[in-house]
């Protein structure tokens, strides 16, 4: 009996499901991170965006930048993207059709270490322009922000 409690227990380390993760700062509150699972294989990120509405032309668009990594804080590690789901690598970009529309994406990244509680999502260290801006998030944390679980589209609130 005490195996199978250990079994468990270490199967839910393994697979940590975060919904609404905490943030610290993020470089453009109109994006939100939904959810993260963070695995021993993986670490995925499920984000949503939309237009900037205040600024937004018919010419808007997104894309990610493969030099996109994630890093445990006060770490000097490095996890580059493996993969990137629902979105185009840069240069090519995804126009949106709307200012109304949402568009879901995912980033996967290598593991991070069974320790982090804590970890940044930096696209760019280069500052912001009046042209383009960077998907960076520091101090994700791997605590749920709410204490419900929703993750569909339309919670998604502009703060």
């Amino acid at each position: 009996m005490e195996t199978d409690i250990k079994k468990i227990i270490e199967k839910e380390i393994a697979i940590r499901l975060i919904y609404n993760p905490k943030v610290l700062q993020n470089s453009e509150p109109i994006t939100k991170i939904v959810k993260i699972l963070s695995s021993s294989k993986h670490t995925r990120i499920d984000i949503v965006t939309a237009p900037n509405t205040i600024k937004y032309n018919r010419n808007w668009w997104v894309n990610i930048h493969k030099e996109i990594y994630i890093r445990p804080i006060s770490t000097n590690i490095k996890l580059s993207l493996l993969e990137v789901i629902n979105l185009p690598l840069a240069p090519k970009k995804h126009y949106f059709k709307s200012s109304n529309e949402l568009i879901a994406f995912t980033l996967v990244f290598p593991a991070l270490p069974k320790d982090v509680r804590m970890f940044d999502i930096i696209e760019s260290n280069l500052p912001d322009t009046k042209t383009s801006s960077w998907l960076n998030f520091y101090g994700v944390s791997l605590e749920s922000q709410y204490a419900y679980q929703n993750t569909s589209l339309y919670a998604f609130e502009i703060n």
